[in-house]
């Protein structure tokens, strides 16, 4: 059976706009996974954001976080640092709904250990955020378990 080029154009046509439907319904079912749901107001302070990140990277003794294989991640503050109020942040690139927080409970030594018992295996990022003396800090570090 042969077609003549009226009825190739219409099934040409058709199948466009089979196709675009179909484009248009699956990117409105995509999840879109934004850093920060309060990314205007973040934007707003983003200066008191730098100065509490140089003042991290001004420190002498340097944060040190220990990853444990399959026990616990193991964040140590340097000793002088007495910390009013702090949280950590366990950022989950991929996928926004495992992200977790903690509020900074030290111990004697000066750390804090979390366990990854209920952390997906993967990509992450630790972000510290406290303040010492009046002053904000704040700390990121990339880590994989």
């Amino acid at each position: 059976m042969k077609l003549n080029w009226g009825t190739s154009i219409a099934i040409f046509y058709a199948l466009f706009v089979i196709i675009m439907v179909g484009m248009v319904v699956y990117a409105s079912k995509q999840d879109v996974n934004m850093v920060q749901d309060n990314y205007y107001d973040k934007d707003l302070n983003y200066e008191s954001f730098r100065t509490s990140r140089a003042n991290a990277e001004a420190i002498s003794d340097k944060i040190d976080i220990n990853y444990f294989q399959g026990k616990n991640i193991v964040l140590t503050l340097p000793d002088n640092m007495v910390v009013e109020n702090g949280k950590i942040t366990m950022y989950r690139p991929s996928n926004r709904h495992l992200d977790k927080q903690f509020n900074i409970e030290l111990d004697s030594k000066n750390s804090m250990h979390i366990s990854t018992e209920h952390l997906m295996r993967g990509a992450w990022r630790i972000i510290i955020d406290w303040t010492h003396d009046g002053k904000s800090f704040h700390h990121e570090e990339q880590l994989v378990l």
